[in-house]
């Protein structure tokens, strides 16, 4: 579908599963990383222009 891919940022939980799994059908991401929600809110995980967050604050 898209030429570009994106990395998908997402909790480990069944939204952040299933988040992951509708987006590589799409063909949109090529990789996923698994975070937990305090590592967001203390800036210890860079995002990038080329990152998908979700369920993340």
């Amino acid at each position: 579908m898209s030429e570009k891919k994106y990395r998908l940022v997402t909790r480990s939980d069944m939204d952040g599963l299933v988040c992951g799994t509708l987006l590589k059908y799409l063909d949109i991401i090529d990789e996923i990383t698994f975070v937990h929600p305090k590592d967001m809110q203390d800036g210890l995980i860079e995002i990038t222009n080329n990152d998908i967050t979700t369920n993340l604050p």
